[in-house]
């Protein structure tokens, strides 16, 4: 039986040259790739990016429609600087779900995964970070009855547990550990992953006992005793901005919150009962590392204001110490 053969791609343009005639007769392009004003100088060829196709026909083999290793980094650097030239960010990721998707069909189809893995790695790194990114900074831009177009926070989870997956299975058959595998690893813990896991699979020492893995594991614990004093107190102030992205992904820092504010009210207001005083709200809000302002006056109406689904948390964004999208992405 012939074995197929596997297409090495020789488009270096982010959209193959025939792909870009057939949009040209339907004018079937994202606004973003008409025009950047601060790309103002280049053309519709120069901005427009190739777009997923879900269905992989055989002309899309051909060596002429898929584009180099080069150029597939081009393409994830141009997609991913838009974010820092003034773009608005949802307006971007409308772009960059669709075309970072064609990216990684680019790479599957070409193999480039068990051929060239250490060189493909970092493209899949930046893309994990950018779904971890969006989920938080876009979690009040859901899709609803008034915003169909919104974002769609399941399907961005669905890339993101993909592109991770993806990553961890490349990490795992390479030889030596990659520099930023520890950074996954975590991510995967830190999103449900039951730390068991570790175990079946086979992790090196270093990335075992990395501060980003124990990180993991520390909150997988906390979060199993319901200790929201440690959380809090230790743990949480341990997380850089995308591991707080990813507890806020998962609802973890509102589950502790939550739980908090349980026990405080009592469902009095009070702590364990009517005979002990009324918890003062400042001090909770600082037991909670609660950032913003507060129009709460007991621990009910705190519950309903902190502990909601989609809202962005001023915690989380204090922990923002780099000025530009692409240096977060990029790590």
């Amino acid at each position: 039986m012939a074995v197929e053969a596997v297409p090495e791609g020789t488009c270096t343009t982010m959209c193959p040259i025939a792909e870009l005639r057939e949009r040209k007769k339907w004018n079937d392009f994202h606004p973003l790739e008409r025009s950047v004003p601060s790309f103002s100088g280049r053309s519709l060829e120069q901005l427009a990016v190739k777009k997923f196709k879900r269905t992989i026909e055989e002309v899309d083999r051909s060596p002429e429609r898929l584009r180099t290793l080069p150029c597939l980094y081009t393409t994830v650097e141009h997609l991913i600087g838009l974010l820092d030239v003034g773009v608005d960010f949802e307006d971007a990721y409308k772009l960059l779900w669709d075309r970072l998707r064609a990216v990684r069909t680019d790479v599957t189809v070409q193999r480039l995964l068990q051929r060239r893995s250490k060189e493909v790695v970092p493209l899949y790194e930046r893309m994990v970070r950018y779904h971890i990114l969006c989920s938080y900074e876009l979690c009040e831009k859901k899709a609803s009855v008034s915003n169909p177009h919104g974002f769609d926070a399941h399907l961005n989870l669905e890339q993101l547990n993909k592109t991770l997956q993806t990553l961890l299975s490349v990490y795992e058959d390479c030889d030596q550990a990659s520099e930023n595998e520890a950074e996954f690893v975590a991510y995967d813990l830190l999103l449900g992953t039951d730390a068991t896991k570790l175990m079946r699979v086979r992790r090196r020492a270093a990335v075992l006992g990395s501060k980003e893995v124990q990180f993991a594991l520390e909150v997988n614990r906390t979060l199993r005793e319901k200790n929201w004093v440690r959380f809090f107190s230790r743990t949480y102030l341990q997380a850089t901005y995308l591991q707080a992205c990813v507890l806020h992904l998962t609802g973890a820092d509102r589950g502790m919150r939550s739980h908090c504010l349980g026990v405080v009210s009592g469902g009095t207001k009070r702590v364990f009962g009517p005979k002990v005083s009324v918890y003062p709200l400042e001090d909770l809000r600082a037991a909670l590392l609660l950032a913003g302002e507060s129009t709460a006056t007991n621990a009910e109406d705190l519950a309903e204001e902190v502990c909601g689904d989609g809202k962005l948390c001023p915690e989380v964004s204090a922990k923002r110490q780099k000025s530009y999208w692409t240096e977060i992405v990029n790590g």
